[in-house]
């Protein structure tokens, strides 16, 4: 199988080793893949705020760049836009047929990680020690199926977690929050970051980057000892 791996833009500019396990992976499980180098924002952050003009102008970028290729993306977010967002915004445009092949040959984040061979992983690879199997604290990306995403952490052998006693809750980065509502999004960040510290977890995995970065911002203002770990990372390591 041939791909074009879609590297999210905070995954390429604030977690830059992540986006190479998922290169790394794609090429151990995939025959041909391609990395593009002027890939733009998927428009997330312009279909979030309602910016429809921009969203569509980044999205005929995209799909030029693209030209009915098959897509694996980082982000659950960014494949949700290609999958869903383009289909609405091309809907009888000139651009309506590449939209609905782009939203055929797009695997998620979670589909490519569920086809994967993988060995169990260690709390060694976490970065912890000790035999305690609840010290790890997961964050689900609360835009995508919850039961894939167990699904994904059992297949590496991590079958004991903690989340936040709402399991769904916003990690405060959702839907531009700390643009227009900044100290709902620090809140929400340092709700989730009391429950860890309570709970005495040191490593927190996420499934999206974009939580991820919201939660290490809130981390740095706390100034605990906590860190955090994309699912990709572990499953570099795991993989077969």
């Amino acid at each position: 199988m041939s791909a074009i791996i879609q590297i999210p833009c905070i995954t390429k500019h604030f977690f830059p080793e992540t986006a190479e396990c998922l290169i790394a992976l794609a090429k151990k499980h995939l025959t041909d893949i391609q990395v593009f180098e002027n890939f733009t924002c998927c428009g997330l952050p312009f279909f979030e705020n309602g910016d429809l003009i921009t969203a569509k102008k980044t999205g005929e970028l995209n799909l030029k760049n693209i030209e009915n290729q098959s897509l694996i993306s980082c982000s659950e977010k960014c494949s949700q836009v290609f999958t869903i967002q383009y289909p609405k915004i091309f809907n009888n445009t000139f651009s309506h047929n590449q939209a609905q092949n782009l939203a055929k040959k797009t695997t998620s984040l979670l589909n490519f990680l569920l086809q994967i061979s993988t060995s169990k992983i260690s709390l060694s690879d976490l970065g912890q020690n000790g035999n305690n199997k609840t010290n790890y604290f997961v964050i689900f990306d609360c835009s995508s199926d919850k039961h894939q995403q167990i699904k994904i952490l059992e297949k590496i052998g991590l079958n004991h977690w903690h989340t936040p006693t709402i399991v769904n809750t916003c990690c405060g980065a959702g839907s531009c929050l700390p643009i227009y509502a900044p100290e709902m999004a620090e809140k929400l960040s340092q709700n989730t970051i009391e429950e860890v510290l309570k709970l005495e977890c040191s490593t927190i995995i996420c499934f999206d980057d974009i939580c991820r970065h919201q939660l290490n911002l809130a981390i740095k203002k706390s100034n605990h000892n906590i860190s955090t770990v994309h699912i990709i990372d572990l499953f570099h390591k795991a993989s077969l």
